[in-house]
């Protein structure tokens, strides 16, 4: 018989409850990122938000604003962080990727745009941020071959019009 002793039913029970306290509290989480991102969404479009004048049953896009801000930093006093910014190397633990575009100038894998921002609770990743990357391309994709391209006779070209050497 080895040293060691069954947990004890009271250490068992403290162990079953702090479990589903985690998982209540990333339910809720994950419930209040979805208003955070229905506010990300309303302020995208703050034109349709409310009209210049404040008539009735408008509310201000500042106001809205305000709201979010202070919904964020509640939560984020309590340890949740916003994932994904646009710049960053996506990294597939925290990225998921949904399209993939070019842009001169952009590095491969260089987060575009952020679709939906990802979240992390106290270190551990809730959601990934839905981003879009760069393909890193140096060549903007063009027409085709055309006068003066280095590609026609005469050009001094190779024949092979865009290839990078």
């Amino acid at each position: 018989m080895s040293g060691e002793r069954a947990p004890e039913p009271a250490a068992l029970e403290l162990a079953r409850q702090a479990a589903a306290h985690h998982a209540r509290t990333e339910r809720l989480l994950l419930g209040l990122v979805e208003v955070l991102d229905s506010f990300d969404r309303l302020l995208a479009g703050s034109g349709d938000l409310a009209g210049s004048g404040g008539g009735p049953g408008e509310v201000p896009a500042d106001s809205v604003r305000a709201l979010a801000r202070q919904l964020e930093r509640a939560l984020g006093q309590e340890g949740l962080e916003p994932v994904g910014v646009s710049g960053e190397r996506a990294d597939p633990v925290r990225h998921h990727v949904v399209d993939v575009r070019h842009r001169a100038g952009a590095a491969e894998d260089e987060v575009l745009e952020v679709l939906r921002r990802g979240y992390r609770y106290r270190g551990q990743l809730l959601r990934p941020a839905r981003v879009v990357i760069a393909d890193g391309t140096a060549v903007e994709p063009g027409p085709g071959p055309g006068p003066g391209d280095g590609d026609g006779p005469g050009d001094g070209g190779t024949g092979e019009a865009g290839r990078q050497g």
